[in-house]
């Protein structure tokens, strides 16, 4: 088979997990030529693809000039090397490329397998855009072939908002397995209890929550350490008690931070299925998260973490205040374990191959 990816950005975990696919698509033998469109900006994040396998269009942000350069190279895509299966990749690039795709059926037809890395009828806004986005993914579906849902939380809010159920197939994320003999420096202080962060300064990701949290654990054993930035990129750093920022970090640089972290702090108000907290579990760190979306999915309090309910974002900090770091240590070899057992990479790729081959046939 021959598999085209196109997202419209990979920012983030999209990008996690296209890069994860695409390498075992190359590694396949069941697969027999697969490229992945990107911003040509964005195209390190899928490092460790062989640049024959990068196709890249010309991305300034979200604007109509970068649509059409999307639209542009799609289609021409599409012509130079007729996909089997086309894996659209997030909300943005499902809409195009499913336009796209509408207006070339006459002449061509692939299977379309759509991933939107959370529906954005699931985000928190006012009920006439939740209502246009649910229109919309509606008015799509007759073309697509398969959506892969993140979780199951995710699948049911479909069916809930009108998709059909037997287009509607549970993938969960996956990160790959980290070799926890791995010795890395110790990046923290080691007589306090260290909590991490890691990802935007925005309101889906909770950071008001995250301040509120660190500002009441002021003289208290606790050191917050953030690694990220802000929405758009600015360097601006709010003054925190007890926090070191250390802004975006690469995987390798990122690796001691998850090795020697206590407990990873994940208070979003809503998400897809957040890869950060597989990659702390995966590194053995427990984590506390909202109650958000899919994460009772991946959390399961008492054993690797534990959830706050966000109508309480104070339970947040008690939830904190009460664990030591020996009783968080052994909620990490609980975190390990459960997530070799449910969210290594390998099951995310097998599940992803085998909707290819289901709707080839």
């Amino acid at each position: 088979m021959k598999v085209l990816h196109a997202a419209e950005t990979i920012k983030g975990g999209v990008a996690t997990v296209m890069r994860q696919i695409a390498l075992a698509n190359v590694a396949s033998a069941e697969v027999e030529d697969i490229h992945c469109l990107v911003p040509e900006n964005q195209k390190s994040e899928i490092n460790g693809l062989s640049p024959d396998n990068v196709i890249t269009f010309k991305r300034t942000g979200r604007n109509i000039a970068s649509f059409f350069s999307f639209l542009r190279v799609f289609i021409v895509s599409i012509r130079q090397y007729k996909p089997d299966i086309i894996h659209l990749h997030s909300t943005f690039a499902g809409v195009l490329g499913r336009i796209a795709l509408m207006i070339l059926y006459p002449i061509y037809r692939p299977k379309v397998i759509y991933c939107p890395h959370a529906f954005s009828f699931l985000m928190e806004g006012n009920k006439l855009k939740k209502s246009l986005y649910k229109n919309i993914e509606r008015l799509l579906l007759p073309i697509t072939d398969a959506v892969i849902c993140v979780s199951e939380f995710e699948r049911n809010a479909a069916i809930e908002n009108g998709l059909k159920e037997e287009k509607l197939h549970v993938v969960y994320n996956g990160v790959p397995v980290v070799d926890t003999n791995k010795i890395f420096p110790n990046p923290y202080q080691e007589d306090v209890v260290n909590l991490l962060f890691v990802g935007r300064f925005d309101y889906q990701k909770g950071f008001d929550i995250l301040s509120a949290m660190i500002e009441k654990l002021k003289g208290k054993p606790f050191h917050l350490t953030i690694v990220g930035g802000a929405v758009h990129g600015e360097d601006i750093y709010p003054d925190l008690p007890q926090t070191t920022y250390t802004g975006w970090l690469s995987s390798d640089k990122i690796a001691p931070y998850f090795s020697h972290a206590d407990v990873l702090i994940v208070p979003s108000r809503w998400e897809g299925f957040a890869m950060v907290s597989l990659e702390a579990m995966s590194y053995g760190v427990p984590v506390v998260s909202s109650n958000c979306t899919s994460f009772p999915e991946m959390i399961f309090p008492g054993k690797n973490g534990y959830m706050f309910d966000l109508s309480s974002p104070a339970s947040l900090t008690e939830i904190v205040e009460n664990k030591s770091k020996e009783g968080w240590a052994l909620m990490g070899i609980n975190a390990r374990t459960i997530f070799m057992e449910k969210f290594i990479s390998e099951r995310m790729i097998e599940g992803t191959l085998n909707i290819y081959k289901k709707s080839l046939n």
